[in-house]
């Protein structure tokens, strides 16, 4: 079942890809309003899922080997641009966004990563495995996708809406970020709630990760497939309780916040001294000097940094917590505190 949901995502990249890819060499290409041309935030939106989506095809299992083709990839799609007849040019600061979108989605998958000891590993191995139990089904495609378009919609209106308020607004922006904002939203929800309901089945009737097809109590591999299962892959996994989950994951969050808030702070404190001081000065003048959307881009790329500061926190914390390792328990392994 898992080279099925990979191949579904395998397709699913070469089609963003070849989209992609049309999309920046397309001739003379103009998007949006030309006074707040969106092409930069496209750039970091678009690289972004792009890297999301290479890591999900199973490509890459390092997270620094994707941050490295990402950029790779982004550095030659904007040199070929200049090729002749396209009637496009080569962009340091394109490369810039688009790269800033790589990093920014390989911190998050960073941060997403498995932590903790065996019990915290063996669950999220059953995750993946029922994942990939799910995408091997082509309804469970159609019916991400369709999430993935309503979520994007509402997304789309609600942030363009929002923005109507902005003494100067920008409504192409506007809709890219409520479309990956909705999108990413709704998305992940609808898998969320089909793994729900293929564990169910897995744990009732006893199924094979790697086939789906019952498992008999006696037999060590499946019978089907082959497949030997996980070391305590029926068992019921204990859950940490709410009130350990908010009293590990709230700090970080907390923490997150305060750091946006004091980098509110230092750029008030940076404005009222730029005047008086020159390097404040020359620093403002190129940063100015940047393109249009370059400082949303570079806004967007802080927040995916704290947000993936605070993913990584709360598990971190969770694990120290309750540290489920590979304790003896009345002679036979596992930790039975848990």
């Amino acid at each position: 079942m898992s080279h099925r949901a990979t191949r579904g995502w395998r397709v699913l990249l070469g089609i963003y890809a070849g989209i992609l890819t049309a999309g920046t060499h397309w001739p003379r290409l103009e998007l949006g309003d030309p006074a707040h041309p969106p092409d930069k935030m496209l750039h970091f939106v678009s690289f972004g899922g792009l890297a999301f989506l290479l890591w999900q095809a199973r490509f890459f299992r390092r997270h620094v080997s994707l941050l490295f083709f990402g950029v790779a990839w982004t550095v030659v799609d904007e040199w070929t641009q200049a090729l002749p007849g396209l009637g496009r040019s080569y962009s340091m600061q394109d490369i810039v966004a688009s790269s800033c979108g790589v990093v920014a989605t390989t911190m998050v998958l960073w941060a997403a990563r498995p932590q903790g000891g065996p019990i915290a590993r063996l669950r999220r191995s059953r995750f993946d495995g029922m994942l990939d139990l799910l995408l091997a089904r082509p309804t469970a495609w159609m019916t991400f996708l369709v999430a993935c378009a309503i979520g994007a919609l509402v997304g789309m209106v609600v942030s363009m809406f929002i923005n109507s308020f902005d003494g100067d607004p920008t409504p192409f922006q506007a809709a890219i970020v409520g479309l990956v904002l909705g999108a990413a939203t709704t998305g992940p929800a609808s898998l969320l709630h089909g793994v729900r309901t293929v564990e169910e089945r897995v744990m009732r009737d006893r199924l094979c990760l790697g086939c789906g097809e019952h498992v008999s109590d006696g037999d060590v591999n499946c019978g089907h497939c082959g497949r030997a299962p996980l070391v305590g892959q029926w068992l019921p996994v204990p859950w940490i309780s709410w009130s350990d989950v908010l009293r590990a994951c709230v700090p970080p969050i907390v923490g997150g916040l305060g750091v946006i808030i004091l980098a509110l702070v230092l750029e008030s404190v940076f404005q009222y001294l730029r005047p008086n001081v020159v390097a404040f000065a020359t620093f403002n003048t190129w940063y100015r000097s940047l393109a249009p959307g370059m400082e949303t881009v570079i806004t967007a790329t802080f927040l995916a940094a704290v947000a993936a500061v605070v993913v990584e926190g709360g598990p971190a914390r969770v694990g120290r917590r309750h540290p489920i390792g590979p304790r003896p328990g009345n002679g036979c392994g596992p930790d039975k505190r848990a």
